[in-house]
């Protein structure tokens, strides 16, 4: 382990099915280069069947590495975005299967706030207004944000009426805004309130 002072760095132990297909690997590799070899000398001289035969080899050797390279590379796991891990669901041992999530990784330089407001406090607000958010976890900080979305949330998140006469129920909006100027310290998860009126 090496690193800087204060800093230590982890390695994931190899796992046997990884290492069972460098292994095969490598065999693959060597196979190919004595077919590769073997249909070399084969040209040189002899019968036009044993040509086939090396160039034959030569080709199943090419193959038999190619698919072990695809194995490998299936292993492999690349992150969509750069972001810092928020979850990580997978460990070292465990079987997992195509589309299964094995970690959470949250791009923090492109944060947002989503609030949800009922209809009747939406009158005047519209795409490109600009909010002053309070972050409590951050000493109460406040910070400007432009709204980008306003969208309408699915039946389950009405606001029932208490009156049975004449009132009606209300519809609950998502409201999406980013900060004007990023900042580094929010992060994912950061009660934010807005104030409206007097």
């Amino acid at each position: 382990m090496t690193g800087s002072p204060g800093c230590a760095i982890r390695r994931w132990p190899r796992s046997r099915r990884w290492t069972r297909r460098r292994t095969r690997s490598n065999s693959a590799l060597r196979a190919r280069e004595a077919a590769t070899a073997n249909l070399l000398l084969a040209r040189n001289g002899n019968s036009p069947e044993q040509k086939a035969v090396a160039q034959a080899q030569a080709d199943q050797a090419r193959a038999a590495l190619e698919q072990t390279e695809t194995d490998i590379a299936e292993l492999t796991v690349h992150a969509p975005i750069a972001g810092q891990v928020a979850a990580r669901m997978a460990e070292p041992g465990k079987n997992f299967s195509a589309g299964s999530p094995l970690i959470s990784v949250v791009d923090v330089d492109n944060a947002w706030f989503t609030f949800n407001l009922r209809e009747d406090l939406l009158d005047g607000l519209r795409i490109g207004d600009e909010l002053s958010v309070r972050v409590p976890a951050l000493k109460d900080r406040q910070i400007p944000a432009r709204i980008t979305a306003i969208n309408v949330q699915g039946s389950y998140a009405n606001w029932r009426a208490t009156k049975a006469t004449g009132d009606f129920d209300l519809r609950t909006f998502s409201i999406r805004a980013v900060p004007v100027q990023p900042d580094p310290e929010l992060r994912p998860g950061m009660s934010a309130l807005i104030t409206f009126g007097g």
